[in-house]
């Protein structure tokens, strides 16, 4: 299943030896990372010495892979000084996978649009892109920039109260620019802002057109307070290759069934996440739409008591997580010593009841 971070795996294997690098060359990248992170300070400052010039011509395209594969923006500066980083150095392009573009308390990012367009450009290999709130004036150059041909790596995008108001209302069509990129698979979209008070959300209404389809994104990641919302709704509808569904679920507990009912017909979800505060006590709907689920996980202070009526209808269920602090002793022995209330396939519970976060930084470089 799909995780928020970009893995670590992922960024390994952009270490392999180069072809054209002597076997064994790429010992650097198994070094401790504070030893290694040292040795590119030193290398960086080194001016003197045919030896040091050496090692530096042989270890800075893996310290690039190192440093820059997973880069964090702040700032218009920061976006400026990686622009004049590729531009620089062309290669640095091609090793920079993930970009998290936030600036919490820098201000908002308005004079960096023209920047921003030139460096999404410049990056073929970038697998993520996440934008936050204070970055939103650049989101609608994504949606330009799959129909120009580029970003043609990109696997995932996640979004942080990036949408105006006239784009939630017409949600489905928004997202449906997305189609150009062909390796998108991934979609999350958090919504905290109180979207529908406002004037150019409740003045646009929904197109009449004929229903989406969105055929690539096979994991979607909703958290928002009203996730059954109509607008919702018709994007789970355009979803017809979905095979994993996360939904955060803040107050109203039916919602769950009702983002659930709305799935394609022909949909065969395999994944289920439910993330919950512990007042909601979301509902699975016993049909069609959860007949091929193989995983369901629970989060946050979702109660496990809540779902327990309806999971033995989920008939090929063969994993049950609990990532949650109330899940009760005697729901658990309710579930072990009740055969009735278990699937028939159950075949694995996991129990993490710590909720404990990592608090070790994110790998890559800021700006």
């Amino acid at each position: 299943m799909e995780s928020d971070g970009y893995t670590t795996a992922e960024q390994t294997s952009l270490d392999a030896t180069p072809s054209n690098s002597l076997p064994g060359s790429d010992y650097l990248t198994n070094l401790p990372t504070e030893l290694f992170s040292t040795i590119c300070e030193l290398v960086r400052k080194s001016t003197e010495g045919p030896y040091l010039g050496l090692v530096s011509q042989r270890f800075l395209p893996f310290a690039r892979r190192r440093a820059f594969s997973a880069v964090r923006i702040r700032s218009v500066q920061r976006l400026h000084r990686l622009h004049s980083a590729v531009v620089c150095c062309p290669e640095l392009a091609g090793v920079v996978l993930a970009v998290e573009i936030s600036g919490y308390g820098h201000g908002g990012f308005e004079a960096g649009i023209e920047l921003f367009r030139h460096l999404l450009a410049a990056l073929v290999n970038l697998r993520q892109l996440q934008i936050c709130y204070m970055a939103k004036s650049l989101w609608p150059v994504v949606l330009e920039g799959g129909e120009a041909g580029g970003l043609p790596a990109l696997e995932r995008i996640i979004l942080h109260d990036c949408l105006s108001g006239a784009q939630m209302a017409r949600l489905p069509e928004t997202i449906h620019q997305l189609r150009h990129y062909p390796q998108l698979r991934f979609l999350r979209l958090q919504v905290i802002d109180l979207y529908w008070q406002r004037p150019d959300f409740t003045m646009v209404k929904p197109l009449q057109t004929q229903p989406l389809r969105m055929d690539r994104i096979a994991y979607l990641d909703i958290d928002s307070p009203e996730p059954y919302q109509p607008m919702y709704l018709r994007l789970l509808q355009a979803c017809t290759s979905l095979a994993e569904l996360s939904l955060h679920v803040h107050r109203y507990g039916g919602s769950v069934a009702a983002a659930i009912q709305a799935l394609p017909n022909q949909l065969a979800l395999q994944h289920l996440t439910l993330h919950s505060t512990q007042s909601a006590r979301p509902t699975l709907p016993a049909d069609h739409q959860l007949h091929n689920l193989f995983t369901l996980t629970l989060g946050d202070r979702l109660p496990l008591k809540s779902i327990l009526p309806n999971l033995s209808s989920l008939r090929r269920l063969e994993r049950l997580v609990c990532r949650t602090e109330t899940v009760a002793t005697d729901d658990f022995l309710m579930l072990l010593a009740d055969y009735t209330m278990r699937p028939p396939g159950l075949e694995e519970i996991v129990c993490d009841f710590s909720l404990r976060s990592d608090s070790s930084p994110p790998p890559g470089i800021n700006f």
